[in-house]
């Protein structure tokens, strides 16, 4: 009974020292990866150097962009036409985007950069060949889209991240358009 009683103890402590064991090596463990990480992030291994949600950038600069843009593209109607060879500036702003409507030519690849001037947004473009394509727009930072239309027709924009009371109104127009001959260019 006693080396019964003996082995039962003696299997208690080499639990309980093997209980330790395991617990001072986790210990160990979440230390090193506590003290890795931020040097990981300062290696640039994981990284490090990209800024969330795009350039950072002035509601001035961005605005001032936006007005060369319509300068150049800009239609009677307020739309624009732009060069597809050119960044397709739009602001995300309680409660719409500016450019409300804006012409695509099909086939042709575009660079869209939206930005927002106050809260967090979200781009939406529905019906891109049956599919849609989305993005958030922190604020004060340019989240840049790629886009090449394959289809004429219309591409809905919309706000997808809660913005405010208006939110529901905040909507936009892509019109994708037949390619254009460069013999005869469009009137603006």
């Amino acid at each position: 009974m006693s080396n019964t009683l003996e082995s039962t103890q003696s299997m208690e402590k080499r639990q309980k020292k093997g209980a330790k064991v395991y617990l001072i090596f986790a210990v160990v463990l979440a230390f090193l990866v506590l003290i890795l990480v931020p040097v990981w992030f300062l290696l640039d291994v994981v990284g490090g150097g990209h800024s969330h949600g795009g350039m950072m950038m002035s509601v001035e600069a961005f605005r001032e962009k936006l007005n060369t843009q319509q300068e150049a593209y800009g239609l009677e109607d307020g739309s624009i036409r732009p060069s597809s060879e050119n960044m397709v500036f739009i602001m995300a702003q309680q409660f719409g985007f500016v450019p409300p409507v804006i012409r695509l030519e099909q086939g042709k690849h575009y660079d869209l950069a939206f930005y927002s001037p106050d809260v967090l947004h979200g781009s939406t473009l529905v019906d891109i060949g049956g599919g849609t394509l989305n993005a958030v727009i922190l604020p004060h930072r340019m989240t840049t889209m790629s886009l090449t239309p394959e289809e004429t027709g219309e591409i809905r924009l919309i706000c997808n991240e809660y913005c405010g009371l208006g939110h529901h109104l905040m909507k936009g127009t892509i019109i994708v358009e037949q390619e254009r001959d460069p013999l005869f260019p469009p009137n603006r």
